[in-house]
């Protein structure tokens, strides 16, 4: 799972609530709950490192590769 500051373009790529938890810049209280409620909450962490890794999958060279081919087969008919 992630934690991480919502700052910048964090949250286009961390969902929060999905892939982990994002906290605002500069807080380190919300950044220690967010680190304590993953250790205290298990399962909520093996849900969000699920969901990363299923994630993660969609960028495996295998998965871009057949996308990448079908936009080039489609861009030649």
């Amino acid at each position: 799972p992630i934690i991480a500051t919502d700052w910048m373009y964090n949250k286009e790529i961390v969902k929060n609530g999905i892939h982990g938890i994002l906290v605002p810049p500069h807080d380190p209280a919300a950044l220690s709950e967010a680190i304590l409620q993953l250790y205290n909450d298990r399962a909520l962490a093996l849900k969000y490192a699920h969901n990363c890794l299923n994630e993660a999958r969609k960028y495996q060279p295998d998965a871009v590769l057949e996308e990448l081919y079908a936009f080039l087969d489609d861009s030649v008919k």
